[in-house]
């Protein structure tokens, strides 16, 4: 089970990541105002849960990945703030529902178990977790 917990997340990440990029029109509409270069922002966020994404499926990595996860979460909460303050948000590049106020503020507080999820997968590491990684650079062959 501990093996198996953070690939879902890892999933959820790949899949938003991806879609940052195949979908951008989606995400631009829901940053705040007062964040510049929007589309900027969420290519770099795209590219931030895709590295997360893939630390969370290397062993090695899964409690960096752990840590990622809960940064970009973090990092991207003030989009969901926004929404929901708004009341929800009309745009022609979002589905209607997230015009509703309802919505907006069901999708809130969501975040809390996603942030719970990635702060046990980076305290636990996982399976393997830092010390695992040092130990797999201490066992690699050196340059002679």
């Amino acid at each position: 089970m501990r093996r198996l917990a953070p690939l879902p997340l890892a999933a959820l990440f790949l899949f938003v990541g991806t879609m940052h990029f195949v979908r951008p029109a989606f995400f631009v509409p829901l940053m705040p105002g007062w964040l510049p270069a929007h589309a900027e922002l969420v290519a770099l966020s795209g590219l931030a849960e895709l590295v997360t994404g893939v630390a969370l499926v290397v062993p090695a990595w899964r409690a960096y990945g752990g840590w990622l996860a809960f940064a970009t979460l973090l990092a991207v909460w003030p989009a969901n703030w926004h929404h929901a303050l708004s009341g929800g948000i009309s745009h022609p590049d979002l589905p209607r529902a997230m015009a509703d106020a309802t919505v907006a503020w069901v999708r809130l507080p969501m975040q809390l178990p996603l942030l719970w999820w990635a702060w046990w997968v980076a305290r636990s590491g996982a399976v393997a977790g830092p010390a695992a990684t040092r130990v797999a650079f201490a066992r690699a062959p050196q340059p002679r």
